[in-house]
């Protein structure tokens, strides 16, 4: 009943079969990756690919002994191919510029070609004394970096072919280097399970390591942003996974993020141009994830299948559009992007970071991955309006107006953008004042100014009439990114939080700052709410800590444990008595505001909730998660009933309840296993509302119109009609 209803499964067995539920899965997507081309000519496997940055060519090296150079828009070869004369070429990379070539052999040695008119010339700098398993250029193309298994780097001069340096910190064979986007700074990474940060101009060590693995190192390569440096890693002997992926900061080498895969091992991983998935060369497979701001959690991958050997490297076109894939086979297939699929098309798309809801109480805004703010109607769910379009990249914050008359966000793309909410048209310029991500937008009590906060460190107060800045300018946070931003109830105050583990309190009179509170223990601070009487603030962030402070005094006035992760967003309820709470360990809590109890857990999302806000009546919480969806819930449901198991209601199948993955009858009897992958869409009873503003997937379980064979006569689910019976059933 879950199958494809396109399958041969569903087509041959639905027809001699009655009395079984019916499922409906909606929004499925059958169109796998599409190969728009292969390329074949090399007599060996191919171990290096890389497109040139207007992507109308690609280079490739084999164990042949060969570089060929590929016209993408003809899928022949443009020129003849290149002889390295020194074995198999283990690595390649063209210049920025298109004018150059260059591979690493396993002799290694280097070599450089100049592309003239259809014609190479080949520069031969000294060897390495060890195979050269990566190549890079930096992005003004004046150094060339190689990386070898004699433990070291080389910096070449690209125009004389001359060495600069030799780079040595690794204690193990180095596989890979790669030039951080403004090419200040060069990561390599080794056997030795660390990757080293180096001076991309000088070659001086920054720091070594920068980062460590739980392995070795066999591929690196930096974020589109330059921010964050990805690697896959292959396992230790003691794992039971092959290859591990690593996230690490540039600036400071912390460890963000692992993904454990134990199906296949991984020898490559690029971030697509956009910087929104991640792709990695997958035993004899390509696999993709979608990204959402929090790299910690992976989601479902998408799987490009076709070669019949191991996946060496893969590469994405500039444009984003192609993925290219060089294995073992001896080819290089290019796949159509836009087809990546799977049987259930991947959700990513549909991640929520940040929700609100109108004064009226009438109206759901939502934002998230897709770029786009959702206006849904909170009763119903429904779409009041179409998207609300400007975005280019992610909407991290979402906010509207407390007289109803302008929905404002703020994005990845640096911009804050408003809008109509009754036209969907937007009612000024995009205002692109801050020189980083706009992370938190938020308006005033009074309507009269809306503030933006950025990684910029600044916190900007916008005039709502004219929707220019205010007369203070900028606010400045000194320690770090700007997290989140809140206006007092009386508007005459704004409070900011920042990742640094500071909150900044100024008067809106004068822009003045007159307190700062240091949270401590090196956290960082996500989310900040004054209290409904303005004497209080309420903080959340990193330590899974939930924090009230004194605005008077700056003082902590209490502290609330229970999250095991990283707490998001944190709301009071209008009346002052709790205090709402969302965390990335998938959960809302609901907290007594004055004594601290934990009054309620809600467990319905299936990933981390970025978003909280009560509505303004007090009786419910919206919330908003990476899972895609939007959910109601009941505060006086929480109040009541907060331990009590959670059941779950289907049409016509009220008697039923869901626990761990079955649906179960009233004694408690196995009636139906459903999926992993459709539990997320089982309504919590005390979810009064589910919203999934990015599109209409879903599913719904249903008894039919023959009824549901079940318990003892479930084999009466098959026909007894000779002529619709499959032989051996």
């Amino acid at each position: 009943m879950f199958a494809d209803k396109e399958s041969l499964v569903f087509k041959t067995f639905a027809p001699v079969c009655t009395g079984i539920l019916e499922v409906d899965v909606n929004d499925t997507d059958h169109h796998y990756g599409k190969v728009v081309m292969t390329l074949s000519g090399h007599q060996g496997p191919v171990n290096s690919i890389e497109y040139t940055s207007d992507g109308l060519f690609m280079c490739s090296g084999s164990s042949d002994g060969t570089v060929r150079v590929w016209d993408m828009r003809t899928s022949h070869e443009a020129i003849a191919p290149l002889h390295s004369g020194n074995g198999p070429v283990l690595s390649v990379a063209f210049s920025h510029d298109g004018k150059k070539l260059a591979c690493g052999t396993e002799t290694g040695a280097v070599c450089i070609w100049s592309l003239r008119a259809g014609q190479a010339f080949n520069q031969r700098p000294n060897p390495h004394s060890g195979p050269v398993m990566s190549v890079a250029f930096s992005p003004n193309d004046s150094i060339l970096a190689s990386a070898s298994k004699d433990k070291t780097v080389h910096l070449w001069d690209v125009q004389g072919s001359s060495l600069l340096g030799v780079l040595r910190a690794h204690t193990g064979p180095v596989n890979a280097v790669s030039f951080s986007p403004d090419g200040f700074e060069l990561v390599s990474a080794s056997d030795d399970r660390s990757i080293c940060l180096w001076n991309g101009v000088t070659g001086k060590l920054i720091r070594a390591p920068h980062g460590t693995a739980d392995g070795p190192i066999t591929s690196i390569c930096f974020s589109p942003d330059g921010k964050k440096i990805v690697a896959t890693c292959d396992a230790d002997s003691n794992s039971a996974s092959p290859f591990t992926i690593c996230f690490w900061r540039r600036r400071t080498g912390k460890r963000i993020a692992t993904w454990n895969d134990p199906s296949a091992r991984a020898v490559s991983a690029r971030y697509s141009p956009d910087g929104r998935s991640i792709w990695i060369a997958h035993g004899n497979q390509v696999r993709s994830w979608t990204l959402s701001r929090d790299v910690r959690h992976s989601g479902h991958p998408t799987t490009l299948e076709g070669h019949t050997a191991e996946v060496r490297c893969i590469i994405l076109s500039p444009d984003n559009l192609y993925i290219a894939s060089a294995s073992d086979d001896h080819t290089i297939r290019v796949w159509k992007a836009e087809y990546q699929g799977a049987a259930v098309r991947s959700r990513e798309n549909g991640h929520i970071y940040s929700v609100a809801v109108s004064s009226d109480g009438e109206t759901i805004v939502s934002g998230g991955y897709d770029c786009l703010v959702h206006v849904s109607d909170a009763k119903t769910g429904e779409a009041k309006v179409a998207p609300l379009l400007g975005h280019t990249q992610w909407v991290f914050s979402v906010a509207i107006s407390p007289d109803g008359h302008i929905i404002a966000a703020g994005g990845c793309d640096q911009s804050v953008r408003v809008w109509d909410p009754w036209t969907s048209q937007a009612v000024a310029e995009p205002l692109h004042v801050h020189r980083h991500n706009a992370e938190t937008v938020a308006f005033s009590p009074n309507s009269r100014w809306l503030a933006s906060g950025s990684t910029d460190r600044t916190v900007i107060i916008w005039e709502v009439e004219t929707m220019l800045q205010w007369s203070f300018g900028k606010l400045q946070c000194d320690d770090n990114c700007v997290a989140a931003v809140a206006f007092a109830p009386d508007s005459q105050y704004l409070v900011a939080g920042s990742t640094g583990g500071q909150i900044y309190l100024w008067r809106m009179e004068n822009g003045e700052l007159f307190r700062q509170i240091h949270v401590g223990n090196g956290s960082t601070v996500e989310s900040v709410c004054f209290s409904p009487d303005g004497t209080r603030v309420v903080s959340g962030g990193d330590d899974r800590v939930v924090r009230i402070w004194c605005v008077d005094t700056g003082e902590q006035i209490s502290a609330f444990y229970g999250h095991t992760d990283e707490v998001q967003s944190v709301a009071y309820c209008p009346n002052g008595r709790y205090i709402a709470s969302a965390s990335q360990d998938k959960t809302l809590r609901l907290w007594d505001a004055t004594t601290g109890a934990l009054n309620s857990t809600w467990c319905g999302h299936s990933a981390g909730v970025w978003s909280v806000a009560f509505t303004p009546d007090g009786r419910s919480i919206a919330s908003g998660s990476i899972d895609g969806t939007v959910r109601i819930w009941s505060v006086q449901g929480g109040l009541h009933n907060p331990s009590e198991p959670r059941s779950h209601t289907f049409p016509a199948l009220d008697t039923v309840r869901f626990v761990d993955g079955w649906l179960t009858g009233p004694a408690g009897e196995l009636l139906l296993w459903v999926p992993a992958a459709y539990r997320e869409y089982l309504a919590d009873a005390q979810c009064t509302l589910r919203i999934r503003p990015h599109m209409d997937d879903g599913f719904a379980i249903n008894v039919g119109a023959t009824g549901w064979h079940r318990g003892e006569d479930w084999t009466s689910c098959w026909k007894n009609d000779e002529n619709t019976r499959i032989s051996g059933i």
